[in-house]
Order: structure tokens, then sequence, then C-alpha cells
């Protein structure tokens, strides 16, 4: 409780990214559903246009599962661009061969690899990094399982 008491007063007194993404995590974290999630889609949005790139990454599970938003693979696809994460970059690589985009594909791999991606420093850096309000922070927030059962990879 006190936590969200901070977390709110950040945004009113400054808009704080951080804490927006921490809000979301905090909303994620009961397991959302309908309009929870709906919510915690919305201060994702808030902290990206903060430039947060976490919450970047995580609108582009959101738009690619259909999380508070109807499924939008290209959406998705441009939030994981716009995290200028390797990981990000890597899951852009995919939707673009997926479009048929090889040569835009092999682009994405080349530059999220050249960033770290599947390096064995990455995933340790990053989280020893976290998302700007906190060390130990994973890439992913605890999504719920889709209408499949399906929960997004760990990054």
């Amino acid at each position: 409780m006190e936590a969200r008491q901070f977390f709110e007063a950040a945004i009113e007194s400054s808009n704080e990214p951080d804490a927006h993404y921490g809000l979301a995590q905090m909303q994620l974290t009961k397991k959302a559903t309908g309009p929870t999630l709906r919510t915690a889609l919305g201060h994702l949005e808030a902290a990206a246009r903060g430039a947060h790139v976490f919450a970047m990454f995580n609108l582009g599970i959101a738009h690619l599962f259909g999380y508070g938003t109807a499924r939008d693979p290209d959406a998705a696809g441009a939030w994981f661009e716009a995290s200028g994460l390797p990981e990000g970059f890597f899951i852009k690589a995919m939707h673009s061969r997926a479009a048929g985009a090889e040569a835009e594909a092999v682009a994405f791999e080349d530059l999220a690899k050249s960033f770290g991606f599947g390096s064995p420093w990455r995933r340790i850096a990053r989280e020893k990094t976290g998302s700007g309000g906190a060390a130990g922070v994973s890439l992913n927030l605890e999504w719920p399982p889709d209408a499949g059962g399906n929960v997004p990879a760990q990054f």
C-alpha cells in the first residue's frame, strides 16, 4: 500500500515513468484481467511516453498476446523495435521473418547480437541494472496466461 502511494505521488508530481511502470507491475502481480489489465496497459503506455524501455518491451508483449488490447503483431513489432533493447530487436527479427522480410530479419538479428543478445553476460547485466527504478527487475512483467494458456517467453 505504501509503495502504491509513493508511485501515485511520483506520478502526480512529475509523471515519473518508473512510477507508472511500478504501478503496472503491481497490477499484473494481482494476475490482472479485464479492467485491471487495461489499467496496467495504460500505465505502461504512460511510462513508454517517458522513454521507459522496459515498458516499451512489455507493450510489445501486450500487443503480441492481446493483453488489454487486440492482438496486433505489427504494433508489437514496432514496440519491440522502439525499446532499443537487444531482446526487442531479436523479437522484431522474428516478426520481420514471419512477414516475409528476410533481409530485415537478418539485420535485426545482427543488431540484437551486436548489443549482446545471446551472450552469457547480457541477462546478468540487465538484471543488475534493472529498469531505472530498481535493480534486480526482470525484463518481462508477470503476464497472466492468455486464453490458450500461453505465457510470454522470459528474456
